[in-house]
């Protein structure tokens, strides 16, 4: 879907997102300084690895991530390692590297499925999906994106369910199947609704927009992006904003 008008929101909030990304960073910096735990250091680790990348400090996400990686080799950290992998492949997918990115998040869930993490597994089979729907394979995106879905309602996580819901309902669209498409976007939305997710809703009604563009109902796809606009706008990150 082609959108405009949203580079001056884009230039708005850069500097003051760029600039809570930075605190964050440091924040987490200094409870690592603080830690002495293993453990507590991966998780610490893993989590600044995903703020960098978040803000698109590449090459010190990988590095930070490999840090985390080796100690929890060194530890025999299994959940720790299986995070580490995965933080790992979400900055190579970022980079456009799919090969890498596919090959760390199988390592991710090898080793959250012989642990028997849940919610390690839901993370992995949502990655997967993502790496697999650049290389256009629907078929594995759904395979994975169905497997994450099921993860999420035994976890309870309506969150997931919501976020999960949505990515098939891109899949459908993205299939030609529009009516089926917009059935995930609404049981995305009521749910997102329920939980008072703003930016969730934004996003849903973002993806109904593209998909009412693809029907060539161009009123509603109209409709449905101005509504997302100023949700995106108060709640979004910058990349949500980028795309309305």
């Amino acid at each position: 879907m082609t959108r405009t008008g949203v580079f001056i929101f884009v230039l708005c909030l850069f500097t003051g997102i760029s600039f809570g990304q930075n605190k964050e960073i440091d924040s987490l910096y200094r409870l690592l300084a603080d830690t002495k735990v293993d453990t507590t250091k991966i998780k610490l680790l893993n989590l600044i690895s995903w703020e960098l990348a978040h803000a698109g400090k590449h090459i010190r996400a990988i590095e930070t991530a490999t840090e985390a990686k080796d100690l929890s080799e060194k530890i025999d950290y299994q959940s720790g390692l299986s995070s580490s992998y995965s933080k790992l492949g979400n900055v190579y997918y970022s980079q456009s590297n799919y090969s890498r990115a596919l090959d760390y998040h199988l390592k991710s869930l090898k080793i959250a499925e012989a642990i028997g993490d849940k919610n390690q597994m839901g993370v992995a089979y949502n990655n997967l999906g993502n790496v697999y729907s650049e290389q256009g394979d629907n078929k594995k995106v759904l395979e994975y994106y169905e497997k994450d879905l099921k993860i999420c309602q035994e976890l309870n996580d309506k969150a997931g369910v919501a976020i999960t819901y949505s990515n098939i309902g891109i899949v459908y669209d993205e299939l030609g199947d529009f009516q089926k498409s917009l059935e995930y976007q609404l049981k995305a939305l009521k749910i997102r609704q329920e939980l008072g997710d703003m930016e969730g809703i934004g996003m849903t009604y973002l993806n109904m927009g593209s998909v009412y563009e693809d029907l060539k109902d161009y009123e509603q796809a109209m409709n449905y992006s101005l509504k997302a606009l100023p949700l995106l706008k108060e709640f979004g990150t910058r990349s949500d904003i980028g795309i309305v």
